[in-house]
């Protein structure tokens, strides 16, 4: 008879969360925030560099954050004893 090894538990078990769908659904709010900084940028982007630039760096941060999620459900998603 084969026995299965009991399944390590996860950080995100330990705190009852699915890693990943908090990931994915944290990513899309984020999508969603972008797409709307965009807008905010369109208006002015043929005459104040300004505004352009400024957007820029909120999406610079976005794209941080987003990194930052998965990086965070990668570390939710590890076995600990």
């Amino acid at each position: 008879m084969h026995r299965l090894k009991p399944k390590q538990q996860t950080r995100a078990d330990y705190y009852g969360v699915n890693a990943n769908r908090l990931a994915k659904d944290t990513k899309a709010k984020i999508e969603r925030i972008r797409t709307r900084i965009e807008q905010v940028q369109e208006p002015w982007m043929d005459f104040d560099q300004a505004v352009t630039s400024a957007v820029n760096e909120v999406i610079a941060a976005l794209d941080k954050l987003k990194q930052t999620v998965a990086e965070s459900a990668d570390y939710l998603n590890e076995s600990f004893e």
